[in-house]
């Protein structure tokens, strides 16, 4: 099981990257932990994480989702999945896991990030190494009926 106390830097990071940067107010939802085949996204943001805390991050998107984030955080229209959308996914994925990176550092757990890789296709699933826990935290943004979720993989080097 995840330790609350590695998940909380990922919600602390999100909230602040989406009011700072996206300009959307969002609202967490209860955090599940992941099965197999959920959630299922149309462009995710992932990102590696290695050093005293080893395992990947994800920012799981609707098209509709991505496309409205892109559009509030550029402040031009995005309607479509392009290059620009896959881009500002990865920036958002990359935002997420160096802000945690942050607080979990002040903690002790320090870590290093890699390059974002986004992932399109509809209704894909990110799939994680087995045995390393994994939690989703769900998102809701003010105004828009789907979700959208980070995916903390993380295992210490203490569990590992």
């Amino acid at each position: 099981m995840l330790n609350v106390e590695f998940i909380n830097p990922f919600i602390q990071a999100t909230v602040n990257i989406f009011k700072t940067m996206v300009f959307m107010e969002i609202h967490r939802e209860k955090p599940y932990i992941k099965k197999i085949g959920q959630p299922k996204a149309d462009i995710s943001g992932t990102i590696g994480l290695a050093g005293k805390a080893n395992g990947v991050i994800a920012v799981t998107f609707a098209k509709e989702v991505a496309c409205k984030i892109t559009s509030s955080m550029l402040n031009e229209k995005y309607t479509e999945m392009n290059d620009t959308v896959k881009d500002s996914i990865g920036e958002i994925a990359n935002m997420i896991a160096g802000g945690a990176k942050g607080i979990l550092s002040e903690k002790g757990l320090n870590f290093k990030i890699a390059l974002p890789s986004v992932i399109v296709g509809a209704d894909h699933t990110i799939s994680f190494p087995p045995g390393v826990p994994c939690m989703v935290i769900p998102f809701n943004i003010q105004n828009m009926e789907k979700p959208f979720h980070v995916e903390v993989c993380l295992k210490t080097e203490e569990e590992l």
